[in-house]
């Protein structure tokens, strides 16, 4: 429904036009008026711009009372009044005042207003602006032509009454169909508009009734009332005033033309004239409480559907709204929601404030609001590893309009921990298009982050472990010396075969290193395959040390070679005879050594060679070169000793001791 709602504005925009379309109406109304005057240019029987000036001065305000007092002098002078000069600004100035004055009192009480919805609003313009309006203007306009024209008491009395009902019934009919037309009200359907002028026709229909010959008047006045009450019910005040009005002109023509039902009842002048104003009176006062009361109740059962429609919508909203905070509660990704454009407060769901570690999310999770201990105990990165600023954070762009795609964050905490984000921001506008916030959604992407840092890792690993094999078979294939192919063959694979054992232990491990019993054990298993044996002519002695995988093959060819070693000239090539392998690591306070000493005896008697070997240049190479430490091999008759020493450095994982 469309509603009117340029004129009061237009009006009081332009009050110039609005004083000069107000007089020139005045002037019109009060010239008609004055064709009934009953006392030489004055004391009208109806006078319908008393409702003008009230509708117009409602509307267009107090400012416009000159428009009254000129419209009535110009209709005076235009009527050919036969009144002094002094007496016609009198009878102008009562009608100025007539209506200003009840405008002024009621003001100051708020009780008068342009709008006549409901029975208070109607009871008020009534009371203030036709009763209390018509004893002004009648004491006043009464008294003038009391001084003007000599009026006996009689006539004063008659006259008084007269101009009272006589304002009374031209402010009912006009003022209200003024106001119910110009202020602001539901626009009329074309249908309704066709039922209104039907409605209006049956109208005009009925009321000619009035124009009949006394002698053939035999309807009498209320046949038109079924009618009326139709207007009033159907279209409220609009409706009810336009037929009102109808009726009210066509019986005032008819008593003025001697015609209709209550020239029967009395002479025109007196008594008919009486009848006319109590009939329309009455008439629209009775219609005019109908079409307010059928306003009012339409309007309270509007309001009421309103007020249902209202609850199921809120209802509804509340329902949406938990569901929403539910899934925000539940949803494992971290969502921010800006307030306003300064993002001086910043809310957030479970999952954001589990990710940035706050008590919960009913925090302040700003760090637009200068020092805001809630958010203090970490700082923001992009992915270049710059520091953000409050202005440079994701909900902070938006807010300002930017829509922030793919932004990577990272945030690191107090204690040095840190988190990697994911996400977008979204700028949020009012119904105008202003700036009012901004939302943003980030997913946590830290392991994702950790997993591509491994896969990069594993492949420099990998590199690097491959160019470490090829450079160990390198030295071990140069180093190699045997008599024909198949010794050298046998020699390079015995020891490649240690290489490829203690992959199967890193491999094993996922490549998280190696432990040394199980590389030593593992390298024993071949020459001693019964565990019941191995165990009474080898000790491994030693806390639980895990090597790295650089470490864990560097060692695993050294015992490899040791074993060999053992196997071919020493205490492993007799069955009496037994090895003993001790390691620790001597704690120091400026360098930590890992000590692994290599015992045999009951073995053949030996002696020291006279060159060294390929086994003893292999594994002096492999310490030195390796694992930077240093081998210390001793010759004693009843078996060899070896003493290999090593910086503890990265040579472990984790060391712990048996």
């Amino acid at each position: 429904m469309r509603s009117k709602q340029g004129i009061i504005p237009s009006l009081a925009a332009s009050p110039g036009a609005a004083m000069l379309i107000l007089g020139i109406a005045y002037t019109a109304l009060a010239w008609l008026g004055l064709q009934w005057a009953a006392v030489m240019g004055a004391g009208s029987p109806v006078w319908p711009a008393s409702g003008l000036a009230l509708g117009g001065l409602l509307l267009g305000g107090i400012r416009l009372w000159p428009a009254i007092l000129v419209g009535r002098l110009a209709a005076g002078w235009l009527a050919g009044s036969q009144q002094p000069l002094w007496a016609e600004f009198i009878l102008a100035a009562a009608n100025t005042l007539a209506v200003v004055l009840p405008l002024l009192l009621a003001r100051q009480r708020a009780a008068l207003k342009p709008a006549l919805h409901d029975l208070p609003g109607l009871l008020s313009y009534l009371f203030w602006g036709c009763f209390v309006g018509a004893l002004i203007a009648a004491t006043l306009g009464t008294a003038a032509l009391a001084l003007s024209s000599g009026l006996a008491l009689g006539d004063v009395l008659a006259t008084f009454s007269n101009w009272i009902v006589a304002y009374f019934v031209g402010a009912i009919l006009i003022g209200p169909m003024l106001l119910s037309w110009l202020t602001p009200g539901p626009r009329l359907t074309p249908f309704d508009q066709l039922h209104l002028v039907i409605v209006l026709l049956f109208t005009a229909a009925l009321s000619g009734l009035f124009l009949l010959p006394p002698d053939q008047a035999f309807l009498r006045t209320w046949h038109v009332f079924p009618v009326l009450v139709w207007a009033a019910l159907a279209f409220e005040l609009r409706g009810a005033t336009i037929a009102v009005s109808i009726v009210a002109v066509a019986a005032i023509w008819a008593a003025d033309q001697g015609l209709g039902p209550m020239t029967a009842m009395a002479f025109i002048g007196t008594g008919q004239i009486s009848l006319v104003q109590q009939f329309i009176a009455i008439t629209a006062l009775t219609i005019l409480a109908l079409a307010v009361v059928a306003d009012e109740r339409r309007a309270k059962n509007a309001l009421a559907d309103r007020g249902r429609l209202l609850r199921l919508a809120e209802e509804e909203a509340r329902a949406r709204a938990e569901e929403l905070e539910v899934v925000l509660a539940a949803a494992p990704v971290a969502i921010w929601v800006a307030r306003d454009s300064e993002c001086k407060e910043i809310i957030g769901n479970a999952t954001s404030a589990r990710l940035l570690r706050l008590p919960g999310p009913e925090e302040n999770m700003s760090k637009s609001v200068g020092e805001n201990p809630a958010v203090g105990h970490f700082t923001i990165f992009d992915a270049m590893g710059h520091e953000l600023a409050p202005h440079e954070l994701p909900v902070q762009r938006a807010a300002q309009g930017e829509v922030v795609n793919d932004f990577e964050e990272r945030i690191v905490f107090a204690d040095g921990s840190a988190i990697s984000l994911l996400g977008n921001a979204t700028p949020l506008f009012n119904k105008d298009g202003q700036l009012r916030g901004a939302v943003a959604a980030f997913i946590d992407i830290t392991e994702r982050k950790a997993a591509e840092s491994r896969e990069h890792l594993l492949a420099r690993e990998v590199d690097h472990r491959a160019k470490n094999i090829m450079a160990v078979i390198q030295a071990i294939v140069q180093l190699t010396e045997a008599d024909g192919i198949a010794n050298f063959r046998k020699a390079i694979s015995g020891r490649i075969g240690s290489l490829a054992r203690s992959h199967t232990i890193l491999a094993d491990n996922r490549w998280d290193g190696a432990e040394l019993r199980e590389l030593i054990e593992e390298e024993l298993a071949p020459y001693l395959p019964h565990q019941a044996a191995a165990s009474r002519r080898v000790v491994l002695a030693g806390p639980r040390l895990k090597l790295n995988p650089m470490a864990a093959q560097s060692i695993a060819l050294i015992i490899h070679e040791l074993i060999t070693n053992a196997l071919k000239h020493g205490s492993l090539s007799q069955a009496e005879g037994q090895l003993r392998v001790e390691w620790q690591v001597e704690p120091s306070a400026s360098k930590q050594r890992f000590i692994l000493h290599w015992i045999e005896c009951g073995g053949p008697t030996i002696a020291a060679p006279g060159t060294a070997g390929f086994g003893l240049s292999l594994i002096e190479t492999m310490a030195r070169d390796q694992l930077y430490g240093s081998i210390e091999p001793a010759w004693n008759p009843e078996g060899l000793t070896v003493r290999l020493t090593i910086p503890v450095g990265d040579l472990f994982q984790a060391p712990t001791f048996a």
